[in-house]
């Protein structure tokens, strides 16, 4: 994520390109799934510092200092997630946002993380919870077919 950040504030408009190149993506998948019969749906992964920003708070600072990246850098990711959702939205497309779920499990329960301690992927708890908000979203989405 940091070099990311480091990249756009150097590049800042590269950032809407990248959603509309992350877009065209998408459209390419949604219209591969509908001409295969199938439905597609975007399911959006917020990052650790979105769900667990107290995690890497300590962190936060030596990186800043070492890649020298504008506080308001840090959190680009949000920019970035804000953006895809909306575009995806205004396009049609469904889209399953996991950022509200992964922050209420957190709100929840702070003591069982989310993501790794040493890295930013899911941890055991942070797939189950994924796995849970999949499966309700899915459920649901099942009941309004019948």
């Amino acid at each position: 994520v940091f070099f990311q950040s480091l990249y756009f504030q150097d590049n800042p408009s590269r950032i809407e390109e990248g959603i509309a190149a992350a877009m065209d993506i998408v459209a390419t998948m949604q219209s591969t799934a509908r001409q295969r019969g199938s439905r597609f749906v975007l399911v959006l992964l917020p990052t650790k510092q979105m769900v667990e920003p107290e995690t890497i708070a300590d962190l936060i600072p030596r990186v800043r200092h070492a890649l020298r990246l504008a506080p308001e850098w840090v959190h680009f990711d949000e920019q970035v997630h804000r953006g895809i959702l909306e575009k995806a939205r205004l396009s049609g497309v469904r889209v399953i946002d996991l950022l509200p779920d992964l922050r209420a499990a957190r709100r929840h329960d702070p003591s069982r993380p989310l993501f790794w301690r040493t890295d930013f992927h899911l941890s055991s708890f942070g797939h189950a919870v994924v796995a849970a908000s999949l499966g309700a979203w899915f459920a649901a989405e099942s009941s309004e077919e019948k």
